[in-house]
């Protein structure tokens, strides 16, 4: 999994990006989460939700990422599924990106076959957990008895 090469200095600028932005996300969520910062500014209310009565394929995200970002994983992902899902995606990444710009780790599953693969497969597991996060959100819905 892991190639002897290094990584090039531009590589590892580049991870050092992506690993500072989930970073600076999650400490926004944080900030978020503990009253710091007011969301609703940012992204209002959800006008499907008004137009309809039911919750768009997004709402409960930020609820769930504010969740995830305090460190109550479960709860998360009792929130949103979808979003608690893609927390953890982005932990995941933040992790390997921490490693190729710190040490210049080359990881074979980042090179252009794989990563081919990768992106085809991960856009297509990217849209069914949406999909199943909002059933669930939907499912919650009829439940609570919403119109």
């Amino acid at each position: 999994m892991v190639d002897r090469s290094r990584v090039s200095l531009r590589g590892r600028i580049l991870a050092g990006l992506v690993f500072g932005v989930v970073l600076s996300m999650f400490i926004v969520l944080h900030m978020a989460a503990t009253g710091r910062i007011d969301m609703t500014d940012w992204f209002g209310i959800c006008g499907f939700k008004q137009k309809y009565g039911l919750p768009c394929a997004g709402c409960y995200w930020t609820t769930s990422a504010m969740l995830y970002a305090r460190g109550r994983i479960l709860s998360a992902f009792v929130a949103q599924p979808a979003a608690a899902f893609f927390c953890t995606v982005l932990l995941i990444t933040a992790f390997f990106a921490l490693l190729i710009a710190i040490w210049g780790v080359n990881f074979r599953f980042l090179h252009p076959p794989l990563r081919t693969w990768l992106i085809q497969y991960g856009i297509a597991i990217a849209v069914i957990v949406i999909l199943a996060g909002w059933a669930v959100t939907l499912a919650r819905a009829w439940v609570q008895g919403y119109p």
